[in-house]
């Protein structure tokens, strides 16, 4: 017997997500770019890479953007917000950490930032993206087969006590508190291991709070301030590692 109702539900739900891809569309104009333009933009702000490295980048650029379409990945839509607010702000981390811990491990990788570009830029670095939402996760696993980088896989599962793949370090940016995460990665990391979090300037209170807590076993060891390049936006790149 057909389902009426469920069918009625998927046709609205189609005719929504189309609605509001062309709202975007409109809004934003078309957000797809080739490596020229993006490594114009990135220039502009002050980022450099080699031109495989940019070749790389917009491969990964145009699938996000025509996967975005459908999957809702990102809510950052406009090709000046996803240069600025995801690559560059990915980017910057090796301003201040030119050499990162390998294996990284890029918690809450979401659409695949910092992670990916951060392995693109730094191609020695090992980089494990973990997503837990599947969507997401089979988008970065797609990804990782496009760009065929060796040394860059995604994992579809929670971050946890049980997990069990080896990692020198980790960065996660917009997942959870310090505290909390410290207290996620403390059974798997090893000491010496650094534990990488992108924030914004409002962090103070998240660093009191996971000292008290975990003082004994991580070590605060940088506090970088800067700003997004040609913005008031501020961030913080905090950094801690397991004694």
């Amino acid at each position: 017997m057909p389902r009426w109702g469920a069918g009625m539900a998927d046709l609205d739900e189609l005719r929504s997500r189309q609605g509001r891809q062309r709202r975007m569309e409109q809004d934003a104009g078309d957000p797809r770019a080739d490596a020229a333009t993006l490594a114009l933009m990135l220039s502009e702000r002050g980022i450099d890479l080699a031109g495989d490295q940019v070749e790389r980048l917009a491969r990964f650029h145009n699938r996000l953007v025509e996967a975005n379409r459908s999957h809702n990945l990102t809510r950052i839509w406009t090709l000046q917000d996803i240069v600025l607010k995801h690559y560059v702000d990915s980017l910057l981390v090796l301003r201040y950490l030119p050499r990162l811990p390998s294996p990284l491990l890029d918690l809450g990788s979401g659409a695949g930032f910092p992670g990916v570009p951060l392995k693109i830029a730094s191609p020695q670095t090992e980089v494990v993206l973990a997503e837990a939402q599947r969507k997401k996760a089979a988008f970065l696993k797609e990804v990782c087969a496009d760009l065929a980088l060796q040394g860059l896989t995604a994992v579809e599962r929670s971050i946890d006590k049980g997990f069990d793949l080896a990692v020198g370090g980790v960065i996660t940016r917009a997942v959870e508190g310090i505290r909390e995460t410290l207290r996620r990665v403390r059974p798997f990391l090893p000491a010496g291991g650094l534990v990488i979090f992108m924030k914004g300037p409002a962090v103070d209170a998240e660093k009191v709070i996971a000292g008290r807590a975990l003082g004994r076993e991580f070590a605060e060891v940088a506090d970088h301030a800067y700003l997004l390049p040609g913005t008031a936006s501020g961030r913080r790149l905090v950094v801690y590692r397991k004694k």
